[in-house]
């Protein structure tokens, strides 16, 4: 008898356990205890879980084009940032379109580590200034991750959590400092995972050489084999068959194969929710799970899959959302705007644009860069390419 009382009472113990992680460390649990929290009212940290679980960004579709546009250093085309400068980039981006109380833990900090708050919230000195106050607080806080959580969270806080996640033999990543959390800091948790979104798209430098010509930008046009109106959501560059393609930024492969549509392609997961896909090579050098550095030579451009000329297909995708690479990296200054591609017909953007207009316009797709025409580079062997060379 007593072994038997022993044996359900661990039973019931190990079913309460197995309940409580599946409510508290599944994806599914995390949305049943989200949808609980909106249906009583009630405050919930099923949000950063979701986070978790959706490659460590979410909410990037309710962040707003900033008003008016931050006016910082110009991103050249042919220039990299460090990983410090374009972490800067990306928080102030964030944090700048916060208001009132939610923008105080970055104040808070900026006092914290003796950095200027005027030069912080200034447009041309603020993402300068936000990397420096990151480098100071990483130093401390021994985390990226922290530093950036600490900036939109407060410093108590992130430093509890980040030494939570050391405790129990983590890296003290947003992923791990998340499940520290109690509840209540979901937009927190969601502001810094945008932040680093960001941060890590304007880290990345460029596939191919910076004056090859783009043969067909992102955005809507005319299928160049179906004839329709339809969504370009990468850019092409004009380069001859086997030229070397580079990894953009580190990341592990996910995807190395052939299709008929994208021919051999490839897809890196960069983390942070940032991935990148280069299609119709002629040859791929690497396989799926490898880890490729920055720089990284990883195909060779062709023309192999549904393609109308030799050329690349470059393709930023944020969130699982694609972006407009030239966003983070074009010669503007223009901050990048986190927001999907509109899928409106342009009878309905024409009638859109005739209305009052309550935040600037971002600027267009960039211009080329020097010596550079649509299509064609000036001196260039990349000019053997025809000047119409697209993806399907």
């Amino acid at each position: 008898m007593f072994l038997r009382r022993t044996r359900g009472l661990l039973d019931f113990l190990v079913a309460s356990l197995c309940l409580w992680a599946a409510a508290y460390h599944t994806p599914v649990g995390a949305g049943l205890r989200q949808l609980a929290g909106w249906l009583f009212g009630a405050r919930t940290s099923a949000r950063p879980l979701l986070a978790y679980y959706s490659g460590g960004v979410y909410g990037a579709k309710e962040l707003n084009v900033p008003a008016p546009p931050i006016r910082g250093p110009t991103i050249a085309a042919t220039a990299d940032l460090s990983f410090e400068e374009a972490l800067g980039y990306g928080t102030y981006v964030t944090w700048s379109q916060l208001q009132g109380p939610r923008r105080q833990p970055g104040l808070a900090l900026a006092r914290r580590y003796g950095v200027s708050t005027d030069k912080l919230e200034r447009d041309e000195t603020g993402p300068a200034e936000v990397a420096r106050l990151l480098r100071a607080a990483a130093m401390d806080l021994k985390s990226d991750d922290a530093a950036v959580l600490a900036f939109f969270m407060g410093y108590e806080p992130s430093r509890y959590v980040a030494d939570r996640a050391r405790a129990e033999g983590s890296e003290a990543t947003l992923e791990a400092m998340v499940r520290q959390l109690p509840g209540g800091y979901g937009d927190d948790v969601g502001d810094a995972s945008a932040a680093m979104t960001l941060g890590t798209a304007y880290a990345l430098s460029w596939p191919v050489s910076p004056t090859a010509p783009v043969t067909s930008p992102f955005g809507y046009r005319m299928h160049p084999t179906l004839g329709i109106r339809k969504l370009h959501t990468g850019v092409d560059l004009g380069v001859p068959v086997g030229t070397e393609v580079r990894a953009v930024f580190d990341g592990i492969v996910r995807r190395a194969s052939y299709d008929g549509v994208n021919g051999n392609v490839l897809v890196v997961d960069h983390g942070r929710g940032v991935t990148t896909a280069y299609c119709h090579n002629s040859e791929l050098l690497v396989s799926v799970g490898q880890r490729v550095q920055k720089g990284q030579v990883i195909a060779l451009s062709g023309n192999t899959g549904r393609s109308t000329g030799p050329h690349l297909h470059y393709q930023l995708e944020l969130g699982h959302e694609p972006y407009d690479p030239f966003r983070f990296r074009a010669r503007t200054d223009k901050l990048a705007e986190l927001k999907p591609p509109s899928k409106e017909a342009p009878k309905a953007k024409a009638a859109r644009a005739t209305r009052p207009k309550v935040a600037p316009k971002l600027a267009e797709a960039p211009p080329p860069a020097p010596g550079v025409v649509e299509g064609r580079a000036d001196g260039d062997a990349q000019s053997q390419v025809p000047a119409d060379a697209t993806e399907w």
